[in-house]
């Protein structure tokens, strides 16, 4: 598939958003890598990095506590210590991507594996199953539903997206493509990073080209029916985004401290900028999902590992990392 770009982008750098808010405040240090909201409004994330690779609930419409009291643990995966994607492939039954993962050295070869977590049982418990494992994986990171039995991962090394069936735990390589490729010039080079699709749309985020795009897929296989379009450039450290029905890009940069909005007309434009003041809680934003239910349509929740107090992934760690809600209208 060619690379494409399309046109030229037009770029804000405004804060367009209302102040967000921290909704929960983990302990520091706490790598917050991936949420996903529920049908019935709360949300799920999980840790990485730390001493275990732990799978949290958090309540959005509880009173406002930024300490931890508003997350209820609620699995701890066995041997590993990361948790990776998180992507609803079922009603209340998700995907979860888990692996070892060390922010200094980075991904441990051999032990990436896929997880179906229900939910449907919630509060009394949570049914777990692992799907399959994936020895030859370099670094799975983004994952999103291509249909009730497919889930789309993105391995941010190996340069690809794979499709997994998660009834058969068989999976293939289904998209690959210049855009989807790391800068293997550098220490980490982190090439595709987040997905979405809406409609026949995958949208993808590239770590360190710094490009956001495009790519009609087929919703049974994966494979591409079309071209790659590029939406945006210049972003690097852009994370995992979500995508709403109309188009309309919203993600976070890692270490440049904002969060970015990409219109269905091409703008580009800075949402959310962590310098200013009242901001500053998107720092460190690593993913991005929309409220599904009555009372948060219109919200988008950030997952945050803190931040650090550089701008390129150094300094030191402004605190844990936390859920934090913005008003997107």
């Amino acid at each position: 598939m060619s690379f494409i770009a399309s046109a030229l982008f037009l770029f804000a750098s405004v804060s367009l958003a209302a102040q967000p808010r921290t909704i929960i405040e983990f302990p520091n240090p706490t790598w917050l890598e991936n949420l996903a909201s529920t049908r019935n409004g709360t949300i799920l994330t999980g840790t990485l990095g730390g001493a275990a690779a732990e799978l949290h609930l958090v309540d959005p419409f509880a009173p406002i506590n930024t300490s931890s009291a508003n997350s209820t643990p609620i699995h701890t995966f066995p041997g590993v210590n990361s948790v990776f994607g998180i992507a609803e492939y079922e009603t209340d039954i998700f995907a979860v991507i888990t692996s070892n993962f060390s922010g200094t050295t980075g991904p441990v070869a051999g032990t990436y594996s896929v997880w179906s977590v229900d939910l449907s049982n919630i509060p009394y418990g949570v049914k777990t199953n692992k799907i399959t494992d994936l020895p030859d994986a370099k670094l799975l990171n983004g994952m999103t539903t291509l249909n009730s039995h497919t889930v789309l991962l993105g391995d941010s090394f190996a340069d690809h997206v794979l499709a997994l069936h998660v009834k058969t735990g068989k999976y293939e390589v289904v998209l690959e493509d210049p855009s989807l490729a790391g800068n293997t010039s550098l220490p980490l080079g982190i090439g595709v990073n987040g997905l979405d699709i809406v409609d026949n749309n995958l949208y993808y985020s590239n770590f360190q080209l710094g490009v956001v795009g495009r790519v009609p897929v087929d919703r049974i296989t994966g494979h591409a029916t079309g071209a790659f379009t590029i939406l945006a450039t210049n972003q690097t450290a852009a994370d995992d985004l979500a995508v709403t029905d109309d188009g309309t890009v919203f993600f976070g940069r890692l270490y440049p401290k904002t969060v970015v909005k990409i219109s269905p007309d091409g703008t580009v434009a800075t949402f959310v900028d962590g310098h200013k003041e009242g901001e500053a809680a998107v720092s460190g934003a690593t993913s991005v999902a929309l409220g599904r239910t009555t009372r948060d349509r219109g919200v988008a929740y950030l997952s945050t590992f803190g931040g650090y107090s550089g701008e390129n992934g150094d300094g030191e760690l402004l605190g844990g990392g936390k859920i934090v809600a913005i008003d997107l209208y």
